[in-house]
Parts: structure tokens; sequence; C-alpha cells
């Protein structure tokens, strides 16, 4: 018999079958191998010629025996592509090539099969390596060790059914991510969008953008991101806005090379004031792609300026295609739009704690919101923090007669104003408390201050905010001057928390728009004769005399009047002419007077302020009751009144001038005395009802 070599032998056997005994010896190829059992091992591979020889010495013919070459053993498998699991596929892959040709069988598993590859799927998590064991029974060495990984436990984007957040079967967990959840966003066909069926505001911690990938932020959309966001994708991030919203995005912090883009919906073709919510466009490329930017009559520059506060004017026209700079963090800059449409800013999110510096101290800078959100401007903001208390309270970065900010309004036919600016303060009348993304504002820096800071305290989501939004009002006077088209109003707003003096974030000095009719007031208590377009005073006090100033280049008849907005029902509102020596009462009328052209007149107008007593839940006298001056001579009150009936005078300081015994009957004369012109206050007390009577007191 022969052992031919197998797959871990290099040599084969031969075993005789033939007669044995004393003297008898079998070789091989002669002397070669030579014994006496006919037992030949470890013979290696090739021809021999088999003889046997007795005691006698005699040879028997030879016989011819083979060994055969060792059978070729397979070598390890190639490990191919790796397949890991993931939110689609629930288990691992892996292809493995370089097989043997013709018939083999693969190990762990026992998988036979034909063909130089072959793939194994189904693999749960743990690691593996593969053997081969070809026709011959020749078994490989083991392939490398191949990891198949676990399926992923960060919530992934699949979006299998629809582009809604809220939709479990969205993610390859099956769970809705929550505030404090991880979240990748991945290429899906399906793309994500973040709007109002998504819930007010979507929140996770930490989020991902998967190459390829895009989140889109619906116009009425708002996401929180509490962690980090790492954009990893070209143009990864989409903030839509239209002519209601503009999506909010609130980040910590970014990472990644991707970039966002965000829009901001500009209403009413002409001027605007914007800043970019993200860093890196230039000026140049953003002219280039916003085609719906204006050009000038020239045909060569774009309507997009920058402001220069050093000379305290707009700069020149942007040139298209030309290097005119980036649209920097906090920059503001005015744009004509030639229709109603958006404008689309793309670059790298701002995210956290911002300084912006470089300013010009002790004057005016245009500046904006750097945030893809909302930011919150003063007290009554419901962010955690505000711009003003940060940069005028907490630090003194803006000129404490200036310390607010001042928002272009655009006028147009439905709104009948000139351009003005509107004022957030921290003194709540009918201006706004929040300032949309992509809004520019100025503010006045006080001496010596050359940056101001932001934080991520100061944003909120407000996705329907246009540029400001209305709140809750303090009890205000709003005093209006018209002339023709143009139109200006000052504020005086009454809280028992103010002063006559300066009221820093509260108290807002003037910044005028275009117009060439103004008006505005100053300081009770006088700071420095600054013009003041807010004015807070205490609300406990009566008789404040407030001096008024107007100012007219055209000239021309000027109409005062006013509009009264939380005020008690018996506030008397008096506007003194000190030059016609009349008094007005503009809470019931309005007074026309003609002035001349470039007229700025600060000492001949002053508004007085007055309350009566107020006693509202013991009813009031009979409406037909009336009380009016005849010149400085006498008051008369013409109703009916009882004997017990009391009428008292206060003059504007809420001094009692005089005191009268009324009698009964319809008509009550009251003689005045030494009595001087102007303004004053009449009370009726008839057994606990109460009347009060505005009277103008003229020569």
């Amino acid at each position: 018999t022969i052992q031919q070599p197998t797959c871990s032998e290099a040599t084969g056997t031969i075993t005789v079958t033939a007669p044995t005994g004393e003297g008898m010896s079998y070789s091989i190829d002669g002397a070669d191998y030579t014994n006496t059992t006919g037992v030949f091992t470890s013979v290696p591979t090739g021809a021999y010629n088999l003889t046997a020889k007795n005691i006698a010495g005699c040879v028997s013919e030879g016989t011819s025996v083979t060994i055969n070459a060792q059978p070729v053993a397979p070598v390890a498998p190639t490990v191919g592509t790796i397949t890991q699991p993931n939110c689609v596929i629930e288990t691992g892959s892996v292809e493995l090539t370089g097989l043997p040709s013709g018939n083999w069988i693969i190990n762990p598993g026992a998988i036979s099969g034909t063909g130089t590859t072959t793939t194994i799927s189904g693999l749960l998590a743990g690691t593996y390596n593969y053997t081969i064991t070809n026709a011959t029974g020749c078994t490989s060495l083991a392939s490398a060790d191949i990891v198949i990984e676990a399926k992923p436990s960060t919530p992934t984007w699949i979006g299998a059914v629809d582009n809604n957040w809220n939709n479990p079967a969205n993610w390859c967990s099956g769970i809705v991510p929550t505030a404090s959840t991880d979240v990748v966003i991945s290429n899906a066909t399906t793309q994500l969008i973040i709007n109002q069926t998504s819930g007010s505001p979507v929140v996770c911690d930490n989020l991902t953008i998967e190459a390829g990938a895009q989140l889109v932020i619906a116009p009425n959309g708002s996401l929180t991101v509490n962690g980090t966001l790492t954009n990893n994708s070209q143009d990864g991030i989409l903030i839509q806005s239209d002519a209601n919203n503009t999506g909010s995005l609130i980040v910590n912090s970014v990472a990644g090379s991707g970039t966002a883009q965000a829009q901001r919906y500009l209403t009413n073709a002409g001027w605007h004031m914007v800043s970019a919510p993200v860093s890196g466009e230039s000026v140049s490329g953003f002219i280039t792609t916003n085609t719906n930017v204006l050009a000038s009559t020239n045909g060569i520059d774009k309507k997009v300026m920058d402001y220069d506060p050093v000379n305290n004017r707009w700069n020149n026209y942007f040139t298209d295609g030309l290097t005119n700079g980036n649209f920097d963090l906090g920059k503001g800059f005015a744009i004509h739009t030639s229709v109603n449409d958006i404008v689309n800013f793309e670059g790298s999110l701002f995210a956290g704690p911002q300084t912006l510096a470089g300013l010009t101290a002790n004057n005016w800078n245009c500046i904006g919101n750097p945030y893809s959100s909302a930011l919150g401007i003063n007290r009554n903001s419901t962010s955690a923090n505000n711009f003003l208390t940060e940069n005028a309270l907490n630090a003194a970065n803006l000129d404490p007669s200036f310390s607010v900010v001042y928002v272009w309004d655009k006028p147009d036919a439905s709104n009948g104003k000139t351009g003005q600016y509107n004022i957030i303060s921290n003194t709540p009348i009918d201006n706004g408390f929040d300032v949309q993304q992509g809004q520019a504002f100025f503010v006045k820096m006080n001496s010596g201050a050359t940056s101001l800071s932001f934080n991520s305290g100061m944003q909120l989501h407000q996705p329907t905010l246009s540029f400001k939004v209305k709140k809750d009002v303090w009890p205000f006077i709003k005093l209006n001057v018209q002339s023709g088209t143009q139109s200006s109003s000052t504020y005086i707003a009454f809280n028992r928390a103010m002063t006559k003096g300066l009221d820093p974030t509260y108290d807002a000095g003037l910044l005028k728009g275009s117009s060439d009719l103004v008006v505005y007031s100053r300081l009770v208590s006088d700071n420095s004769g600054v013009p003041f377009a807010i004015q807070a005073l205490p609300d406990n006090e009566s008789g404040m005399i407030i001096p008024i100033g107007l100012d007219y280049k055209t000239g021309g008849q000027v109409e005062f009047s006013t509009e009264m907005t939380n005020m008690p029902s018996v506030c008397s509102v008096i506007l003194e002419d000190k030059v016609t020596k009349t008094f007005t009462d503009i809470s019931k009328s309005k007074y026309i007077v003609s002035v001349d052209a470039n007229s700025s007149i600060s000492d001949r107008f002053r508004l007085y302020t007055s309350k009566a007593v107020d006693k509202t839940d013991q009813g009031l006298i009979n409406d037909k009751l009336t009380a009016y001056a005849d010149r400085n001579i006498e008051i008369r009150v013409v109703g009916s009144v009882s004997k017990n009936a009391v009428a008292t005078l206060y003059d504007m300081y809420g001094k009692v001038v005089l005191v009268k015994n009324l009698e009964e009957g319809s008509l009550n004369i009251i003689p005045l005395q030494n009595t001087k012109i102007g303004a004053y206050v009449l009370s009726v007390n008839d057994n606990g009802r109460v009347r009060g009577f505005k009277i103008l007191v003229r020569e």
C-alpha cells in the first residue's frame, strides 16, 4: 500500500505486503531505503523501484511505486467589503475573495460553493475569521479578524415615511429624539424638514449632519441644539423665510467644515437694514447670488452700503464683481431690493458668546443680530439675557442718553410714515422688544467704548416675528405732529420706578430719520439739552411740565394731536404755546400752528399732565354736568347738584387753589380772584360721587 502525502505532510509511506522471514530485506531504489519490516516512511515525492532479497541473497524483480506531490493548500481568504449594520440593515456582511477554483467549504458555518468570490450576510455583532477547505480536503489558515459592529444607538434620520421629526418611523431607533438625545442626520432619500408639525421648538443635544445630507428649517420651524452642531455637509443647513415667518435655529456651539444657508424675506421693495446670520460670505458673492438687489443708475454699482461711523454717513454703493470685504460678525448693511423677495446668506453659523469689536466710540454704529434666531433686546423679552442689560447696564458700552436700539422703519403707502427709526428700549410702549435674524440696527456707543457683547442667552425662537413684536405696555402719551405727508411722534411714558431725570435704557435720545419734521421732548430735569424720542416719568406726580421741541426744515402749518394708551380717564394733557399764549387740551382736540422754514424750536411748547381723584367705584355724577372757565373771571358749573356738593380747583402741580361749597340747583358760579392763566383741574364731589373737569383759564 502507498499512503500519499496529505495537506499537512511533506512525504509519503510505502508498506510492503510480502513474505517475511529470517534474512528477508526490502529496498526501494537500491540502498536508499532498506529495512526488514517492509514499511518505508518519510518517503519524498518521486518514482521508485521496490525489490525484495531473501537470506540466500536472491533479489526479486522490481515493482514501480510513486509518491505523488503534496496537494496544494489554499491560501487564507481575502477580506473584501464589510457592510456594517445601520439604521436600515439590521446585520452586517463580509465579502471574501481569492477562493480556490472548484468546490470549497467556508468555515465557520460550513458554507459550500464554487467560484472565487462570495458574500456572507446576516452577521450579528462580533469578531469573525474564516478558513477554506478545498476539494482535496486541504484547509487554509484563518483570515484576519473581521469585526461586525453593533447597530448604531444614536438616533439617525432615515426618513422612512415622511419628513416629520416627530414620526418614530423616520428614526432608525424607532424613538423620536429628545432634548438629551444625540442625533445624526444621514443622507436619506426623504429630507428632514422641521416645521410647525414637528412641534415648536424641536430640541436635541448634539447633532451631526453627515456628508451629502441637508437639514431644512421651514419658515415656521424652530430647532434648539443644546450641545454641538457638527456640520459635515456643503449647504448642510437651510433656514428658510417667507413673507410671514423665518425659521429659527439656536446652537450652543458649531463644528465641521460644512456651510449653512440663511434666508431673509424682505417686504416692500426698498431700503432695508440687514446683517448676516452667517460668516465668511463676501459682499461681491452676495451681490452676484442675490439678483434682486437693485442696481444703481450707472448699471455697475449695486445698492448695498455699509456705514461710516467716523464721518456719520453711509458709504458709497458696492460694485458688482469687485472685492468689497465680507459680511462680518454683527456688521450692519443697507440693502435696496427691487421686489418683495428673499435674500440668501451662505457661510458658517455663529454660536455662543460673540464680541463685536472695532466699533467707533462716542458715535453712531450700524450693527446687527449675528445669530440664526431672534435676539432679545430689552427686559421685556422672554430671552434669559437681553442686549440692553448686557451692554448698557452690566457694561457701559452705550451712551447713557441713547442706551436703546434704533430700527429703521421703512415708509410705505400703508403706514403713512416718512422714513424714521423705531426705538426698542426698556420702556414698554408700542415698539418691539426683539429683533429677527438678519436684522440690523443703530446704536450710539459710549465715550471710550469700542465693543459690544452678544451671548446665547439673548437668543429666542420667534419664527413669526417680522423685525419686532409688541407686548404689554405702560401708560403713555404719544404726541404727534403732522404737516402734509410728513409726520413725527414722541412718547411720554409713566411708571412709579422712573425719575424726572435721565433713566438709562428707558429714556431714549432722538435719532432723526429722513423726515424734515421732527418732534421730541426734553427731560423734565434737563440732561444737557439732549432731544428725546421717549421720556419715562414717574406716575405718582401731578403737574409735571415737559418741554417739547420741534424741528421743521420745510416749514408750514403743523398739527399737534395725541394718542393716549392705558392712561387714567381723568388725565389731562395740555399743550402750551408760549408765543400765542394759548393752552389746548390736545387729549380732546388738535392744535394747529404755522412755523417758519428751518425752524428748530426748543423752548416754545410745553406739555402739562395731571390726574384728578378717580373714584369710579363710587359712581360718577350725571354726565350732563359740565364746567368751564369764563376767561379768568369765573368758573361755571352747569348741571344738577345737591346742597352737599363741593368743588375743588387744583393747579397742574396738584396744589389746591380754592374750595367752594356748591348750592343745590343747576348753575353754580365760582369767582376767580388772582388766578393765573393756565391749565387746572376742577373736581366736583357730590355725596361721594366724583366728576373731574379740565379747566383752561385765559385772559
